[in-house]
């Protein structure tokens, strides 16, 4: 097993910590290896999550796994992540993927989630988010967290797009 495959597998055992730890989502996870933090908390009628640190793309994809079981399972239908202070260095086809397996694994619960992401480049510059739409799921990279609101809230963008790809 490779140690990327291992890292992720250790990323997936803290999805469930979280996962645990977020069912009091007023009590913020701590700081998962000391290189980045996650902190959720339940808004009116969506979740919130708070990306700080070096994010690796397997730390990304843990996060947005995690989020998107978090918030389904709450039977919450939004998430808004504000990624303003977090740093990382992905490669566009790291992106690519991201945005790939976050759309996929979506499909795969019964919740329409939305996602709305905050942040700058080059951390966030919106390839992930596009190959995210390509594939059927909700989501939009903003500089601002009041734009992302407003989109989220917005009630005719609930219907996710018919995918590009298969």
């Amino acid at each position: 097993m490779s140690e990327a495959d291992q890292e992720f597998i250790r990323l997936l055992a803290r999805m469930q910590e979280l996962y645990l730890s977020a069912l009091d989502l007023n009590k913020l996870p701590t700081s998962v290896d000391g290189t980045w933090r996650l902190g959720l908390a339940q808004q009116e009628n969506y979740l919130l999550a708070v990306a700080s640190g070096r994010l690796s793309f397997h730390q990304a994809l843990a996060l947005f796994f995690s989020m998107q079981f978090i918030a389904n399972s709450k039977g919450l239908e939004r998430i808004l992540v504000d990624a303003t202070a977090s740093e990382g260095d992905m490669t566009d086809a790291e992106r690519e993927e991201l945005g790939m397996k976050v759309a996929q694994y979506s499909a795969t619960l019964s919740g329409t989630t939305r996602i709305a992401i905050v942040g700058q480049p080059p951390v966030i510059t919106g390839i992930g988010a596009a190959v995210a739409r390509a594939y059927g799921l909700p989501c939009e990279t903003f500089s601002d967290r009041r734009e992302a609101l407003k989109w989220l809230s917005d009630s005719s963008r609930n219907t996710p797009e018919t995918p590009v790809f298969p």
